[in-house]
């Protein structure tokens, strides 16, 4: 019995060859696949160093502290920020004994 799809033509060691290359091909496409997600490339957010790009600096930073100066992440925002106490002591935490089911008020 034939098959009745585009290999028909073929004979039964063309369309054997054709099944095989096309398997080849999903298998090593499967193999890049998994070497792109196995190996990622680094990701660094400013590795040309504090620059300013088109009137805007990349700097890292909230505020315009560059000479020339440009626009800042402060020209964009349209809320109240508050700026992370990185090397500071945070006083936002919770203590051991807190717990969720806890009034509030209680909570140190």
């Amino acid at each position: 019995m034939m098959s009745r799809g585009f290999p028909s033509a073929l004979s039964a060691r063309s369309r054997r060859s054709f099944t095989l290359l096309w398997a080849a091909l999903f298998v090593m496409s499967l193999g890049l696949q998994y070497g792109s997600l196995a190996s990622p490339p680094a990701a660094s957010a400013n590795t040309t160093g504090n620059r300013l790009l088109g009137g805007f600096e990349i700097d890292g930073n909230l505020f315009p502290n560059m000479d020339p100066v440009g626009e800042d992440w402060t020209s964009l925002l349209t809320a109240p920020t508050i700026v992370d106490p990185i090397g500071n002591a945070d006083t936002s935490t919770f203590t051991g004994g807190s717990k969720e089911n806890d009034a509030p008020l209680s909570w140190t």
